[in-house]
């Protein structure tokens, strides 16, 4: 599989020029409405948690863990198939997903059926849809701007993301006051749905994966056991030189206790005995 730095398209194009480019508008205001939408909803997600299921401390402590749980335990494997899939699909369909489950939650609340699983259900589907997103939208950037500008796109994206974790609670509670939680998950389901139509109108050549040579591990292609075998292969590394490391230093002590005068009787003493 070529590398996908020889891949990446080539411009004579300034930095200041990515915010001229199309594609990259398309995906900077999709990203940035996501990470929006993400903060407001988090809010309402406390709100809930709190006044309407009235969840125990260990409850809290599930809920939370289930937003991470995905990236612990998936994040090779979907790692693994970003590189056959097509990443803008992923994207859109994504923000598809969660704009479908966040549009579930307000159904839920007017019925009165929301309790603790389905809210922890909805919670894990929105972990594996970010995931999935998440791994998607970093490789596919590069296909999107030019190598001398991705520094500049990479800024414009953290600076989104940190406007949004900012402001977005606060606008989050505001809202919340204003219209109510079923509205607000409302707004944020068609928030997420907005991106998906941006991300949808991106203009990028994604060529198709190579075929997977015969005999390859068909689970992700095998490189999620590749990257773990690398990983177990860097820490033994790394303990091989710590543990030479430290023999030396053990070695480099004994030998400056040695040259002192105590050392030298020590060390006779050792040796005699």
């Amino acid at each position: 599989m070529p590398d996908d730095d020889a891949r990446r398209p080539e411009s004579p194009a300034q930095p200041r020029e990515v915010l001229r480019m199309p594609a990259f508008a398309l995906f900077w205001s999709a990203a940035t409405l996501r990470a929006f939408g993400g903060s407001i909803a988090g809010v309402a997600f406390q709100v809930l948690i709190v006044s309407v299921i009235d969840a125990t401390p260990l409850q809290i402590s599930v809920l939370s863990a289930l937003g991470v749980v995905p990236y612990l335990f998936l994040g090779l494997i979907i790692g693994a198939l970003m590189d056959r899939w097509r990443r803008q699909r992923t994207l859109v369909l994504t923000s598809i997903g969660r704009a479908v489950a966040l549009a579930i939650i307000p159904v839920l609340l007017l019925t009165g059926t929301l309790g603790f699983w389905s809210l922890a259900a909805m919670v894990l589907a929105l972990g594996v849809l970010t995931l999935f997103a998440d791994s998607a939208a970093q490789p596919l950037l590069p296909r999107i701007v030019p190598r001398g500008t991705l520094v500049m796109a990479n800024a414009r994206l953290g600076q989104s993301q940190t406007v949004a974790e900012t402001a977005g609670p606060a606008l989050g509670g505001t809202l919340l006051n204003l219209v109510g939680a079923p509205l607000l998950f409302a707004f944020d389901a068609v928030i997420n749905a907005v991106a998906a139509l941006l991300q949808w109108r991106i203009a990028v050549d994604e060529p198709r994966a190579e075929p997977r040579p015969p005999g390859r591990r068909r689970a992700a292609d095998g490189r999620a056991h590749d990257g773990l075998r690398l990983c177990g292969h860097a820490r033994h590394r790394r303990r091989g030189v710590r543990r030479r490391r430290g023999g030396r230093g053990r070695i480099a002590a004994a030998q400056r206790a040695a040259r002192r005068p105590a050392g030298r009787l020590t060390l006779r003493a050792a040796a005699s005995g």
